[in-house]
């Protein structure tokens, strides 16, 4: 990541019924936003691949 961002992002998350209510997450998101530094308001998009592996 080049200002502040994450290269690689880890979590295990616990609970009841976790692995099903997240199991569809899996894939490619995108996110598009207009940065504060951004002059001429271009959007820019980021992408995260997401993995759901029950325990």
């Amino acid at each position: 990541a080049e200002k502040g961002g994450y290269k690689t992002y880890v979590m295990e998350v616990k609970g009841s019924r976790v692995y099903s209510k997240l199991k569809y997450e899996s894939g490619v998101h995108r996110v598009q936003r207009v940065p504060q530094t951004e002059t001429q308001g271009r959007v820019h998009t980021s992408t995260a691949t997401v993995a759901i592996m029950p325990e």
